[in-house]
């Protein structure tokens, strides 16, 4: 009897113990699916995708733009679920806006705070939240907004880099 007791909790230890090293393998692996919005992300490029009404009009089915081109666009992101924006285009003065964000799956919605620090860029009343699917590839988030209902424009995707 006392063998066989002995035996079993013997056998007890080792599950409990192989189950404590695998927790404390996998506590370090972060899969791609978790990728976190925190943080400050750097915008890299536009790319414009037209419909063939579009495309005629500009002579190519799609655009691209490099951010330093024309200027930059900082997000950061919080996580008490605010974000506030900084761009700027050319010789322009810094553009702040603030507002609020929530992520549900690869749905990001985004709404500007009702007081913005330059009053011209505050949203209309009852503006709409901005709705936009995102993409993690590693430090590469990428937002994808279609445009049902634009003659010229089908899409446009927005690429950033985050910044460490």
């Amino acid at each position: 009897m006392k063998s066989i007791s002995s035996s079993l909790k013997s056998a007890a230890r080792l599950v409990r113990g192989i189950f404590l090293l695998t927790l404390i393998g996998m506590s370090g692996f972060t899969p791609a699916s978790s990728q976190t919005i925190i943080g400050k992300w750097n915008q890299m490029k536009i790319k414009t995708y037209y419909t063939a009404e579009g495309a005629k009009k500009n002579g190519s089915p799609e655009s691209e733009i490099q951010m330093s081109s024309i200027g930059s666009a900082t997000y950061v992101f919080y996580d008490n679920h605010t974000y506030r924006m900084e761009s700027t285009t050319g010789n322009s003065k810094v553009v702040t806006l603030l507002g609020t964000w929530s992520l549900s799956g690869n749905k990001l919605e985004m709404k500007l705070l009702p007081q913005q620090e330059d009053p011209k860029n505050n949203p209309k009343t009852g503006a709409p939240a901005e709705s936009t699917t995102v993409d993690f590839h590693g430090n590469i988030m990428e937002w994808t907004s279609n445009h049902l209902d634009d003659a010229i424009i089908s899409k446009i995707v927005l690429t950033f880099a985050k910044n460490s």
